[in-house]
C-alpha cells in the first residue's frame, strides 16, 4: 500500500511522478483526478524527456471544462507513482497549466482501491 499527504486546505491530491523518456527522467506534480476516464501528460514534461508528437499513437480528445482540446497519445517508457511502476504505459499528452505535470485518472485507478482522507490530508491507494 502507498499513502501520501496532501493539504486539505488546497482541495487538490498532487502526487509526485517520476517519468522516464530518452533523455533521461523527470519528477512532476500530477494531480489525482477521478473525474478524468484517463490519465494525461503535460506536453511539457514529455517535450522535455525527448518525446513527440510523432511518436504518438493515435490522435486524442478530451473534452474538459475549457471545452474540447486535441492531444495524442503515447507510450511512456517508464512512469512510477503511487507504488505502481508502470512500463510502456500509454497515457493521452496534452498542454496543461504549467504547475500541472499531468492527471491520475480513472484508468489508473479502476481495479484498485483509493482512499481520500479529506479531513487529515491522507491518500492511499493499494493493488
Amino acid at each position: 500500500m502507498w499513502l501520501g499527504k496532501f493539504d486539505p486546505a488546497g482541495r487538490t491530491v498532487w502526487v509526485d511522478v517520476q517519468v522516464y523518456g530518452p533523455l533521461g527522467s523527470r519528477r512532476a506534480l500530477f494531480v489525482v483526478d477521478t473525474g478524468s476516464q484517463s490519465s494525461v501528460i503535460s506536453n511539457e514534461v514529455t517535450d522535455a524527456l525527448g518525446y513527440g508528437a510523432h511518436m504518438g499513437t493515435t490522435i486524442n480528445h478530451v473534452l474538459g471544462v475549457g471545452g474540447r482540446d486535441s492531444g495524442y497519445r503515447l507510450p511512456v517508457h517508464r512512469i512510477e507513482m503511487m507504488g505502481l511502476d508502470l512500463i510502456d504505459f500509454e497515457i493521452a499528452c496534452h498542454d496543461m497549466p504549467e504547475d500541472v505535470g499531468g492527471l491520475i485518472g480513472m484508468d489508473l485507478i479502476e481495479g484498485r482501491v483509493l482512499m481520500i482522507d479529506a479531513k487529515m490530508g491522507v491518500v492511499s491507494f493499494s493493488d
